[in-house]
């Protein structure tokens, strides 16, 4: 199981974080977009993206065999010297080093788990989708798997947001004339307001029918779900409210 104790550098800290997967790159300004405001944690490789980037993240988390200069960050130990016992150290920029070895979750999970420590009230996720599918749809997974009510968690794309929303309601603002959809997670009754194609009581099931292709009508849209189900905005969106 993972488990680390936390280590705070003397570094601004927000309750809102972002995670840098070392997935599929996004450009410097979609980058920089998703890092205002919020605690940045880099999973591992993708610390590489900020050695030529103005914004140092404030942690480092992984095994660090995918950190092309471990010395750039101050990171002294890497993959093959690592065990449980190492616990987080001050690098170099006042980026705190999450060294996290444990093989029984993915770097992502990790990074998750390593917010949650925090209390963080929000964990926004980039670099997660692109590039291999397995790792995508895996990515994808922990929407589910770590979801939590009173916790957001989300995973931006390039153009899209997407994340899990289970027996609740959410409503949206802006982003007319975008696309948009539903789709069961395993299955879900959705009931929506402001869209092009608008459902009551419909029924979204995986494998079996989803709401694709719809679109953002209103400048104010509901989404109400029964059951389980992926939500797929524009990022454009901002979600008012969810209850669940």
């Amino acid at each position: 199981m993972f488990n680390c104790i936390l280590f705070f550098c003397a570094t601004l800290w927000c309750d809102e974080w972002v995670i840098v997967a070392n997935g599929f790159p996004i450009s410097s300004a979609e980058l920089q977009e998703s890092l205002v405001g919020r605690t940045v944690l880099a999973l591992d490789g993708a610390a590489n993206q900020f050695q030529s980037f103005k914004h140092c993240p404030d942690y480092i988390l992984g095994d660090f065999d995918s950190v092309s200069d471990p010395a750039y960050w101050g990171i002294t130990t890497t993959f093959s010297d690592l065990d449980e016992s190492h616990l987080p150290y001050c690098g170099n920029f006042g980026t705190t080093i999450v060294p996290a070895k444990d093989q029984d979750h993915t770097d992502l999970e990790k990074g998750i788990l390593y917010c949650d420590q925090a209390n963080a009230s929000s964990v926004l996720i980039v670099q997660a989708t692109g590039g291999r599918m397995d790792h995508t749809l895996g990515n994808l997974e922990v929407l589910k798997k770590y979801h939590r009510a009173d916790r957001d968690l989300t995973i931006w794309t390039e153009k899209e947001q997407i994340f899990y929303l289970c027996d609740g309601k959410i409503e949206v603002e802006g982003g007319i004339g975008e696309h948009c959809a539903i789709m069961g997670y395993p299955r879900a009754l959705m009931t929506t307001s402001g869209l092009a194609y608008n459902g009551h009581d419909y029924l979204v099931e995986l494998g079996v029918q989803e709401s694709t292709c719809n679109t953002i009508a209103d400048s104010l849209a509901t989404i109400s779900i029964q059951g389980e189900a992926l939500i797929i905005l524009p990022r454009s969106c901002k979600k008012l409210r969810i209850s669940n």
